[in-house]
Order: C-alpha cells, then sequence, then structure tokens
C-alpha cells in the first residue's frame, strides 16, 4: 500500500472539515443519538453582509445588515447550537487599504446589525465592505460606491 505524505493527508482532511462547515447536509432526526441537536445547514451558512444604501457621498451614513454570525463548530457529527459572536468591525477596503469602521452589533440569533459614515477622505469609486471578528466569522465583501 502506498502512503501520502501527511501534509496532503492533514490538508484534505481540513478541507473536508472546512466544507462541512460551508454547508454540509443535516442527518436526519431519525440518525441522530436522542441526547444530540441535529444542526441545521443554516447554523453553518456563511455570514452576510448587506448595505443600505449601496452608494452614497463621503460623510453619509450607511446602515449595515446581515446574518449567520455564528460559530461553526461543525465536524460532520451532531453537536450543540451553535453560539452568536457578540460584536464584528466592519472594514473599508479600498486601493489596498483597509479602514477599520467600527463594530457592529450581533445579536444572539446570529443576525447583525450596525452603522457607519463614509469617510469624509473617501475616493469615489468602488470599493468593499466587509465584517468579521478577527477569529470566528467573515462575511464575503458588500459592494459599494463612493459617489
Amino acid at each position: 500500500m502506498r502512503r501520502l505524505p501527511v501534509t496532503l493527508t492533514l490538508t484534505s482532511a481540513l478541507l473536508l472539515g472546512l466544507a462541512g462547515c460551508a454547508g454540509a447536509t443535516s442527518p436526519s432526526a431519525s440518525q441522530a443519538p436522542d441526547d444530540q441537536a441535529v444542526v441545521s445547514e443554516q447554523a453553518c451558512a456563511a455570514p452576510t453582509l448587506s448595505l443600505s444604501p449601496d452608494r452614497a457621498a463621503p460623510g453619509a451614513d450607511v446602515e449595515v445588515s446581515g446574518d449567520g454570525y455564528l460559530v461553526c463548530e461543525d465536524t460532520g457529527q451532531q453537536v450543540s447550537e451553535p453560539d452568536a459572536v457578540s460584536a464584528v468591525d466592519l472594514y473599508w477596503v479600498q486601493g489596498g487599504e483597509t479602514i477599520n469602521l467600527g463594530e457592529a452589533r450581533v445579536a444572539q440569533d446570529g443576525t447583525l446589525s450596525g452603522s457607519f459614515t463614509v469617510p469624509a477622505d473617501a475616493e469615489p469609486g468602488e470599493l468593499e465592505v466587509m465584517a468579521g471578528d478577527g477569529l470566528h466569522v467573515s462575511s464575503e465583501p458588500a459592494a459599494f460606491t463612493v459617489e
């Protein structure tokens, strides 16, 4: 039998574990032991981020919302309900520069709400806004345009 290098085996296991957290289907209730809760697909869904408005001039206020800001410990087995992070930082990414815009609150159900002010020195054009706690969760970038 041919052995795979340890790094290849560990990398494959890590990738399979991450794929499970990204939306693997949950076993049916009949497959779960009585003393463990079945975790839904939604428990490990990637965090979302929405901006309103999605375009504004410097100095304007922008509301942020989202969901899925939960600590996911999905290992492919039954796990307890995931916990929400309490707050995340909002980041502005434009022209290779990242600016911390402050914090947004996260409710117990993993929903995010907050706001930020478009920086006074923001350059006109397209950019991205992200939300994350630096450890457990990070949203996909939300597009924003400075007018």
